[in-house]
């Protein structure tokens, strides 16, 4: 497990049509791709390294996400941001949800498959 970080999510989806239940758009129409995330985790070093230098948007979050990332409880919690097509940009703290040690299990075989980064359509449920 790496040092204290942030789960990084981002999606070429807009964070409206990710907010919707099912993929029909407003108008009745359905939407014209599969919604997805891709989501990584990060120190705050790569953070910097990664997002920032190639994002400066990513910056604006930076204060908020490094005092999150200090003092989150690791068997407790987790530090989540997200970035959306649209350019919405959030990041705090989330429980988890199942227990750590499950959590753990489950996110390392995930990510011993996908590499440094998990793929999650969720149109394909």
């Amino acid at each position: 497990v790496k040092e204290r970080g942030v789960l990084f999510i981002q999606s070429d989806s807009t964070l409206a049509e990710m907010s919707l239940p099912v993929p029909v758009l407003a108008n009745g129409r359905p939407c014209t791709k599969k919604r997805g995330i891709l989501m990584h985790f990060l120190t705050m070093e790569e953070y910097k390294e990664e997002l920032c230098k190639d994002d400066f948007e990513m910056v604006a979050v930076g204060k908020e996400l490094a005092k999150a990332v200090e003092e989150y409880k690791q068997s407790e919690e987790l530090v989540v941001m997200m970035k959306f097509r649209c350019g919405h940009i959030a990041c705090g703290t989330t429980k988890l949800v199942p227990d750590y040690n499950l959590c753990k299990t489950l996110g390392k075989e995930y990510f011993e498959q996908a590499g440094s980064a998990v793929q999650l359509n969720i149109d394909d449920v």
